[in-house]
Protein backbone atom coordinates (compact mmCIF):
# COMPACT_ATOMS: atom_id res chain seq x y z
CA UNK A 1 0.00 0.00 0.00
CA UNK A 2 2.69 2.23 1.08
CA UNK A 3 4.50 1.93 -2.60
CA UNK A 4 0.69 2.63 -4.27
CA UNK A 5 1.05 5.93 -2.05
CA UNK A 6 4.31 7.25 -3.03
CA UNK A 7 3.93 6.52 -6.80
CA UNK A 8 0.54 8.66 -6.41
CA UNK A 9 2.67 11.10 -4.40
CA UNK A 10 5.00 11.35 -7.26
CA UNK A 11 2.86 11.63 -9.65
CA UNK A 12 1.02 14.29 -8.44
CA UNK A 13 3.82 16.09 -7.68
CA UNK A 14 5.52 16.13 -11.06
CA UNK A 15 1.74 16.94 -13.03
CA UNK A 16 1.74 19.76 -10.29
CA UNK A 17 5.07 21.46 -11.50
CA UNK A 18 4.42 20.66 -15.44
CA UNK A 19 1.40 22.26 -15.02
CA UNK A 20 3.04 25.36 -13.24
CA UNK A 21 5.45 25.31 -16.00
CA UNK A 22 3.39 25.10 -18.73
CA UNK A 23 1.35 27.92 -17.17
CA UNK A 24 4.88 29.97 -16.80
CA UNK A 25 5.53 29.79 -20.13
CA UNK A 26 1.94 30.86 -21.40
CA UNK A 27 2.04 34.29 -19.64
CA UNK A 28 2.07 37.47 -21.01
CA UNK A 29 4.55 39.30 -18.96
CA UNK A 30 6.91 36.57 -20.46
CA UNK A 31 6.73 36.23 -24.08
CA UNK A 32 6.32 39.94 -24.02
CA UNK A 33 10.10 40.29 -23.24
CA UNK A 34 10.82 38.09 -26.02
CA UNK A 35 9.08 39.21 -28.60
CA UNK A 36 11.93 41.42 -30.36
CA UNK A 37 14.62 39.03 -29.73
CA UNK A 38 16.33 36.75 -31.83
CA UNK A 39 18.89 33.95 -30.87
CA UNK A 40 21.18 32.79 -33.38
CA UNK A 41 23.75 30.05 -33.30
CA UNK A 42 26.55 29.79 -35.44
CA UNK A 43 29.06 26.86 -36.25
CA UNK A 44 31.52 29.83 -36.12
CA UNK A 45 32.39 33.21 -35.41
CA UNK A 46 31.41 35.62 -38.14
CA UNK A 47 34.21 37.34 -40.15
CA UNK A 48 32.16 40.29 -41.81
CA UNK A 49 29.01 41.38 -42.97
CA UNK A 50 30.42 42.88 -46.27
CA UNK A 51 29.03 41.16 -48.60
CA UNK A 52 31.71 41.86 -51.40
CA UNK A 53 34.60 40.48 -48.98
CA UNK A 54 32.45 37.55 -47.55
CA UNK A 55 34.28 33.40 -47.84
CA UNK A 56 33.30 32.41 -45.08
CA UNK A 57 30.04 30.08 -44.53
CA UNK A 58 29.24 31.75 -41.53
CA UNK A 59 28.83 35.41 -42.53
CA UNK A 60 27.44 34.25 -45.73
CA UNK A 61 24.61 32.44 -43.56
CA UNK A 62 24.06 35.80 -41.47
CA UNK A 63 23.99 38.12 -44.49
CA UNK A 64 21.34 35.64 -46.41
CA UNK A 65 19.37 36.44 -42.60
CA UNK A 66 19.71 39.99 -42.92
CA UNK A 67 20.36 41.31 -47.00
CA UNK A 68 18.46 40.71 -49.73
CA UNK A 69 19.52 40.64 -53.47
CA UNK A 70 17.89 41.65 -56.46
CA UNK A 71 16.43 38.36 -57.10
CA UNK A 72 16.49 34.89 -54.33
CA UNK A 73 16.43 31.53 -54.75
CA UNK A 74 13.92 29.03 -53.44
CA UNK A 75 14.34 26.49 -51.29
CA UNK A 76 13.09 24.63 -54.38
CA UNK A 77 16.41 26.76 -56.41
CA UNK A 78 13.63 28.63 -58.62
CA UNK A 79 15.12 31.94 -59.12
CA UNK A 80 12.52 34.80 -57.28
CA UNK A 81 12.44 38.59 -57.02
CA UNK A 82 14.03 40.03 -54.08
CA UNK A 83 14.21 44.06 -54.42
CA UNK A 84 13.65 43.65 -58.13
CA UNK A 85 10.11 43.40 -59.17
CA UNK A 86 10.96 42.46 -62.69
CA UNK A 87 14.06 41.47 -64.39
CA UNK A 88 14.87 40.74 -68.62
CA UNK A 89 17.28 40.25 -70.40
CA UNK A 90 18.21 41.58 -73.59
CA UNK A 91 18.07 39.40 -77.27
CA UNK A 92 22.08 39.64 -77.26
CA UNK A 93 22.00 38.32 -73.59
CA UNK A 94 24.43 41.28 -72.62
CA UNK A 95 21.88 43.68 -71.34
CA UNK A 96 20.13 42.81 -67.95
CA UNK A 97 17.16 45.28 -66.61
CA UNK A 98 15.75 45.19 -63.51
CA UNK A 99 13.19 47.04 -62.31
CA UNK A 100 13.24 47.55 -58.22
CA UNK A 101 10.31 47.78 -55.40
CA UNK A 102 9.02 51.00 -54.65
CA UNK A 103 9.22 49.67 -50.93
CA UNK A 104 12.60 48.56 -50.57
CA UNK A 105 14.19 50.35 -47.65
CA UNK A 106 17.37 49.88 -46.00
CA UNK A 107 17.03 49.39 -42.24
CA UNK A 108 17.27 53.30 -41.34
CA UNK A 109 14.22 53.54 -43.76
CA UNK A 110 16.33 55.10 -46.59
CA UNK A 111 15.14 54.02 -49.92
CA UNK A 112 17.56 51.31 -51.69
CA UNK A 113 18.19 52.48 -54.97
CA UNK A 114 19.98 51.74 -58.45
CA UNK A 115 23.14 53.84 -57.19
CA UNK A 116 23.19 51.04 -54.30
CA UNK A 117 23.29 48.29 -56.28
CA UNK A 118 25.82 50.05 -59.25
CA UNK A 119 28.19 51.03 -56.15
CA UNK A 120 28.30 47.56 -54.71
CA UNK A 121 29.13 45.64 -58.65
CA UNK A 122 31.72 48.45 -59.14
CA UNK A 123 33.05 48.07 -55.62
CA UNK A 124 33.44 44.21 -55.69
CA UNK A 125 34.79 43.89 -59.23
CA UNK A 126 37.76 47.10 -57.88
CA UNK A 127 41.11 45.88 -57.56
CA UNK A 128 41.68 47.81 -54.26
CA UNK A 129 38.39 45.89 -52.71
CA UNK A 130 40.50 42.70 -53.01
CA UNK A 131 37.29 40.56 -53.43
CA UNK A 132 37.52 36.85 -52.94
CA UNK A 133 34.33 37.45 -55.34
CA UNK A 134 35.27 38.80 -58.51
CA UNK A 135 35.20 35.48 -60.15
CA UNK A 136 31.22 35.41 -59.73
CA UNK A 137 31.36 38.38 -61.97
CA UNK A 138 33.74 37.05 -64.85
CA UNK A 139 30.69 36.78 -67.19
CA UNK A 140 30.66 41.17 -67.65
CA UNK A 141 31.66 42.85 -70.16
CA UNK A 142 35.48 43.61 -69.55
CA UNK A 143 35.18 42.75 -65.89
CA UNK A 144 38.50 40.26 -66.30
CA UNK A 145 40.50 43.59 -67.37
CA UNK A 146 39.29 46.04 -64.54
CA UNK A 147 40.05 43.18 -61.86
CA UNK A 148 43.16 42.37 -63.30
CA UNK A 149 43.85 46.20 -63.31
CA UNK A 150 44.44 46.88 -66.63
CA UNK A 151 41.82 49.26 -67.57
CA UNK A 152 40.12 50.86 -64.35
CA UNK A 153 38.25 53.21 -66.93
CA UNK A 154 36.09 49.89 -67.71
CA UNK A 155 35.12 49.94 -64.05
CA UNK A 156 33.11 52.62 -64.63
CA UNK A 157 31.16 51.83 -67.85
CA UNK A 158 29.76 48.43 -66.15
CA UNK A 159 26.61 50.62 -65.66
CA UNK A 160 25.20 50.82 -69.53
CA UNK A 161 25.06 47.17 -69.60
CA UNK A 162 23.09 46.57 -66.49
CA UNK A 163 19.85 49.05 -66.34
CA UNK A 164 18.03 49.24 -62.85
CA UNK A 165 14.95 51.51 -62.80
Amino acid sequence: MKKWLKALAGGLVTTSAATMLAAYSNSKADSRDYEKSLTWMTTSEVQTLDQNKMVDTSSSEQATNVFEGLNHVDNNGKVEPGVATVSTVSKDGLTWTFKLRKDAKWSNGEPVTANDFVYSLRRVMDPKTQSQQQNNYQAVKNAPEVVAGKNLQLLWALRPRINIL
